[in-house]
């Protein structure tokens, strides 16, 4: 690596010494995988000992080598180290590259955002120019970093990353396809400030993802660019993040759209729990997947959470999936409406939507399995439904257990904080308990707190998920039955799938747990008796 390092030594253009000891960086970048070595770190690894390395030596090109990674080491660590080590080798005597006094000195010019109407994604410009005066290095010492981040991706990824030497030029083409974009494409200028922050922290999104989908060029930029962040301001104390979203907020935005959306869109669909579930869905994906944000629509948006989040993430019954499509199409719709999108937008948003359901119930029906007549037995995602059950008397029964243990638990992935479980097993009770939790965000800071001993809105959260966990572990083993007669029963009563499960915690509270709390015998017939009673109130 420092062999190759040599004829970068006499390089005019500090610039291009940047861009080629980026692309070093990044022959080693994401190399190894997270989930196998957790503690290993490719940059003190490589990084770290090629500086050691060239530590030791005291040629112009381990200095050349030194004087690049003291300026574009994406670690304080190595660029401290580079540091120390390339004084220690001037001190000796060995002679300074020719760039060595440029390198890295840059002014900081405009920022630019240039982002479609949707929030999917957003090009970040940032100008610079070089802050010395040379004549070997020639004209046209100005260029631009060009950053691209999708915000389907961790709440904001780098996909695309380069750097351009005609800054004036690639404004000017942003300002164009802004220009004949019919209000789909936003461009608005940007503190140098705001892009920093965004960009750091979308490249450490990028990081965190073991197979980041990413563009040819991101390996040899990255370093760079992170280099020209730290040129820009400090962006100061990050913000706080979206606020959580509680699960009563997240009906009454259910509950909203069910009164605004396109009149009677619903009639077309029997099962109107499937419609609120299916709305609910969508809520929760923007809630906890788009950076607290229900009501953004945009066509990558709807490809990942109809093709990559919902598959992952829920279990859908014949009537869900029956009634997904349209409960979708009115969605972008009405949501569409409440942003103000302009008029081409909304028709590339319903052209895309349409596309994605198209492709969503086309995979859908090669995963279902059929019997003799071609009647849908069960869709292959909830097999794991019936695992340990035994022998099975029929569809019928089977198709019971499936209904029971679904609207014991709907979903096998979710998201806790800042932490995402995708492909859970809800049939075992430690990976049930994340899912239950996951259904509760008003509880999750207090639940990551071990200290936090209140309550939250009235409500002691442990105890509160503890007792969840008793009534969906009684409804999937179905002991005792009645726990799912009355849970049918409140349903058909029109009463959403959370208030029965509370409806029936406190069933579980007056005859269990507080049997447990006062040391009494539990009476289970009476229990029984009791679950027999209940009704709507």
């Amino acid at each position: 690596m420092l062999r190759i390092f040599h004829p970068i030594v006499s390089e005019p253009d500090p610039l291009q010494v940047e861009i080629f000891t980026s692309g070093l960086i990044g022959s080693w970048w994401n190399e190894f995988p997270a989930d196998e070595n957790p503690d290993e770190n490719p940059d003190e690894m490589l990084g770290g000992s090629l500086i050691d390395y060239a530590s030791r030596r005291a040629t112009t090109t381990d200095l050349a080598f030194l004087r690049a990674m003291e300026v574009m080491a994406v670690g304080e660590r190595q660029r401290d180290s580079a540091a120390a080590g390339a004084a220690t080798l001037a001190a000796r005597g060995v002679a300074e590259p020719v760039w060595a006094s440029t390198i890295g000195r840059v002014r900081v010019g405009e920022c630019w955002q240039l982002s479609d109407v949707y929030g999917d994604q957003a090009s970040l410009f940032c100008a610079f120019d070089r802050d010395f005066d040379r004549d070997d290095v020639g004209d046209g010492a100005g260029h631009a970093l060009m950053t691209l981040v999708d915000f389907n991706q961790l709440a904001g990824s780098v996909i695309d990353v380069f750097v351009t030497d005609e800054p004036a030029a690639t404004l000017d083409d942003m300002r164009t396809d802004t220009h004949r974009s019919d209000g789909i494409i936003l461009l608005r200028q940007v503190s140098p400030k705001d892009a920093r922050r965004l960009i750091e922290r979308a490249f450490a999104a990028t990081d965190m993802t073991l197979d980041p989908d990413v563009s040819a060029d991101f390996r040899e930029y990255r370093a760079l660019a992170l280099a020209r962040c730290r040129v820009l301001p400090e962006p100061g104390e990050p913000s706080a993040g979206p606020a959580e979203i509680t699960s009563a907020e997240r009906d009454a935005l259910v509950e909203s759209f069910l009164a605004e959306a396109s009149p009677g869109f619903a009639d077309q669909l029997p099962d109107q729990a499937a419609v609120r579930y299916c709305t609910r869905l969508i809520v929760d994906f923007g809630c906890d997947y788009d950076r607290g944000q229900p009501l953004r629509v945009g066509p990558a948006r709807t490809e990942v959470f109809l093709l990559h989040w919902l598959p992952g993430k829920a279990m859908l019954d014949a009537d869900d999936r029956e009634a997904m499509p349209t409960v979708l199409r009115a969605w972008v719709r009405w949501a569409a409406a409440r942003n103000r999108l302009p008029e081409a937008a909304v028709t590339e948003l319903v052209e895309v939507t349409e596309e994605c359901i198209e492709e969503w119930q086309e995979i859908a029906d090669e995963d279902d399995e059929y019997d003799g007549n071609g009647k849908i037995l069960t869709p292959s995602p909830v097999h794991m439904l019936l695992r340990g059950v035994g022998e099975i008397g029929g569809l019928e029964e089977a198709q019971d257990i499936l209904d029971r243990r679904i609207f014991a638990m709907p979903y096998f992935g979710t998201r806790i904080g800042d932490e995402d479980y995708p492909n859970l097993d809800p049939g075992d009770p430690d990976e049930r308990r994340l899912l239950i939790i996951g259904e509760h965000p008003e509880f999750h800071r207090a639940l990551d707190d071990p200290e936090f001993d209140a309550d939250t809105g009235g409500v002691n959260p442990r105890l509160h998920i503890a007792v969840d966990e008793i009534v969906v572990h009684q409804l999937w083993e179905n002991d005792p039955a009645e726990v799912w007669q009355a849970a049918q029963r409140l349903t058909l009563a029109g009463m959403d799938r959370l208030d029965v499960l509370h409806m029936l915690g406190e069933m579980v509270l007056e005859h269990l747990h507080g049997a447990a709390g006062g040391g009494r015998p539990i009476d289970t017939e009476a229990y029984r008796t009791a679950l027999n009673a209940l009704a709507p109130r």
